[in-house]
Formats: structure tokens, sequence, C-alpha cells
């Protein structure tokens, strides 16, 4: 299960994450208690296309904690993915054909990896 903004047009810091992401159906109120899934994950989807930006947090079953640990294993063989990160990881399992749940939410957050962001974070 990966979480997923929705209000990410209005943040000008989550373009740099690439992680945006195509699911099942958008963010509406169709959506409440609707199983949603991603399609797509990453930095290259067509605007029309963005349901929103992965928000960066993951969560696991032990039963899928066992399966991607494999999948790393795969991935890390092959020196081209040294420095693969996890929209890849992501990408290889829909490829598998593993659903991987989303859950929306629309703002509210901050992403914060820099000094900058500390700054922008005192204006929230």
């Amino acid at each position: 299960m990966i979480f997923v903004d929705s209000n990410w047009q209005e943040q000008s810091s989550y373009a740099r994450l690439g992680g945006f992401a195509e699911c099942t159906i958008p963010n509406s109120r169709k959506a409440f208690n609707a199983k949603i899934y991603l399609t797509q994950l990453g930095d290259r989807l067509p605007q029309a296309s963005i349901h929103g930006v992965w928000m960066g947090f993951l969560k696991v079953s032990p039963s899928a904690a066992t399966l991607i640990t494999g999948i790393i294993t795969e991935m890390l063989a092959n020196p081209a993915n040294r420095k693969a990160a996890i929209p890849q990881l992501l990408q290889e399992l829909l490829k598998r054909d593993h659903p991987i749940r989303v859950l929306y939410t629309a703002g509210h957050w901050l992403d914060i990896n820099s000094l900058d962001d500390v700054v922008q974070a005192g204006n929230f």
C-alpha cells in the first residue's frame, strides 16, 4: 500500500519527488471507501494522467516483504539497478502483476528534505 497526495498541483516541492501516480480512479467522492490501485508511477507521466504524487510512504505485509526482498535481490544482481529507488521497485511490482493499493490524501503534509523546506515549513 502506498499513500498518494491528490493535491499535488498546489505544492511546488512535489515536482522534484518524481513519483507521480496514475491510479485506477482519481480522488473524488466516488473514491471514498473504494479499493484504488496504482497503474503507473514515475516522473514522465502525461499531466492529464497524474492523479497525485507518491508521498514516500509504503506499507507492506510480512508476505509482501518476503516477495519484495526477493525482487530487490534480483534487481541488484543487475549493475544498472544499483542506483534504483523505490519508484523503480514499485514499477517492477506492477510489471509482475502485483497490485499496489493506494490511499489518497489531499494536502496537509510537508516534504522536508532540505534547509529551504524547513524554512518553508514555518509558513505551513
